[in-house]
């Protein structure tokens, strides 16, 4: 017990040896954005080229040694970094303040670089979280009134949803015919893939295809009355087509399990198209 005390007290002592063998300056610097801490890696890798070898904590602080009597830091708080430069106490009094001044000077001057870097970095991070969320909004489908759930949420978002492809030089059906369901009133159609040789039928299920001869082609999905622009037949499948196809199978008939597998196995993904709000009023 009376070693770990001696310990103690030796430890103590050096620290203080050590905090008054230096005179410290400091000087709080604004930093131009929202989080102070931004500037601590750049300031670390300004050090480096600079040919420093600095001692850093992530987003805390940084310090590195002018030269044997000099030694500076950066301290991150809030958004203000507090610059300090300590001077050892061995020189003599005119020496200090001059050393003292030099490293306010490049302290301020490193300082400044960072604040530029600092900035640039933040605004890049928050201009990348603002397009990740209008890309989020621009794929979420339109709110819709709530229909509930299992059957009769299906159906809703079926009777809600459609698929429409036209023009183009392919010469079969990419997706899925639609079989007819006559005790669904507005149940949309559809359509298949059309081809240049002419309109034909589609299958014996109720889906068709016309004919275009103009080698362009469109696809298009609504899902609650908010439209898509598909670049492909499989992404108006992905977006509602599958979907469709599974839930006409249901019919009238109270099949819960069967909408249920549809929801799970076929879920409406507009994902991979592109919202186009000015268009919602084409969506029946």
């Amino acid at each position: 017990m009376r070693s770990k005390s001696l310990s103690f007290v030796a430890a103590a002592a050096l620290l203080f040896t050590v905090s008054c063998s230096t005179v410290r300056e400091t000087r709080p610097l604004a930093y131009g954005g929202e989080d102070g801490a931004f500037t601590i890696a750049p300031i670390e890798n300004i050090l480096i080229q600079r040919g420093y070898t600095p001692s850093c904590r992530a987003r805390e602080w940084c310090k590195f040694s002018q030269n044997a009597d000099v030694t500076i830091h950066f301290k991150v708080k809030g958004t203000k970094v507090v610059l300090a430069v300590d001077v050892s106490k061995k020189l003599p009094e005119a020496k200090r303040a001059e050393l003292n001044d030099a490293g306010m000077k490049l302290g301020q001057e490193i300082f400044e670089e960072a604040n530029a870097k600092a900035m640039a970095s933040e605004q890049a991070k928050a201009d990348a979280k603002k397009a990740e969320d209008a890309r989020a909004a621009q794929n979420k489908p339109a709110p819709s009134e709530d229909k509930g759930g299992g059957f009769l949420g299906a159906l809703s978002s079926a009777l809600n949803s459609g698929v429409s492809v036209s023009g183009g030089a392919s010469g079969g059906s990419g997706m899925p015919s639609m079989p007819s369901m006559p005790t669904m009133p507005s149940m949309p159609t559809v359509g298949g893939a059309q081809s240049s040789s002419g309109a034909r039928a589609g299958n014996a299920g109720g889906g068709s295809s016309s004919g275009s001869s103009s080698g362009s082609s469109s696809a298009s999905c609504c899902i609650n009355k908010a439209f898509y622009e598909c670049p492909s037949v499989a992404a108006v499948n992905k977006c509602s087509g599958n979907f469709m196809a599974c839930m006409s199978k249901c019919g009238f008939g109270g099949d819960f399990s069967c909408a249920e597998a549809c929801q799970k196995d076929h879920p409406m993904d507009p994902s991979d198209c592109r919202r186009d709000t000015s268009r919602d009023g084409t969506c029946g």
